[in-house]
């Protein structure tokens, strides 16, 4: 049931007319210090430039991908080691929206229902890698790759099944 809402979230979503409807719009985050934030960022967008059904969005998100990074040097050594903690999250701001009507809530109620609206986001995973800071496109790469499997392999299968349903049901 909450494979067939997502499915229909995702298809119902209002998009600006210029974005490409056919790729899932992706929001990069990431927090650590102004030199590991640059690698980082620019890293994982190597990573989905990989995923031919993605953009990275600045605004409008489907998704949000969040990194936080420190460096930190080994216990008996003084090698560097980066720290990433990563999580995933959808948004559905803009694909609620349509479903509460300003026009049939009070004013007060229609403000509170959008602000609460374009906070709502839904948690689906996270994890912790280390790297060695040579390393850094290799985790980052493998952030990707979780995010591909768990997150948007999830979203695909809901609109294949929304496609073949639709489809026998004009047959």
């Amino acid at each position: 049931m909450l494979l067939r809402i997502s499915a229909v979230l995702l298809l119902c979503s209002v998009r600006p007319p210029a974005q490409d409807l056919t790729k899932y719009r992706v929001a990069l985050k990431v927090s650590a210090d102004e030199d590991l934030t640059k690698v980082v960022t620019s890293a994982l967008a190597a990573s989905f430039r990989g995923i031919g059904d993605t953009s990275l969005v600045d605004s409008n998100p489907q998704y949000i991908v969040r990194v936080t990074g420190i460096q930190t040097r080994a216990r008996r050594g003084s090698k560097l080691r980066v720290i990433l903690a990563y999580s995933f999250t959808t948004v559905y701001e803009n694909d609620l929206a349509p479903l509460f009507d300003p026009k049939e809530l009070p004013p007060q109620a229609a403000r509170n229902v959008a602000d609460l609206v374009r906070t709502l986001e839904q948690y689906r995973g996270g994890g912790v890698v280390t790297a060695r800071l040579n390393g850094i496109g290799h985790a980052c790469a493998g952030i990707v790759g979780v995010f591909n499997s768990v997150v948007l392999d999830e979203g695909r299968k809901a609109v294949r099944e929304v496609s073949r349903t639709h489809g026998a049901i004009g047959k």
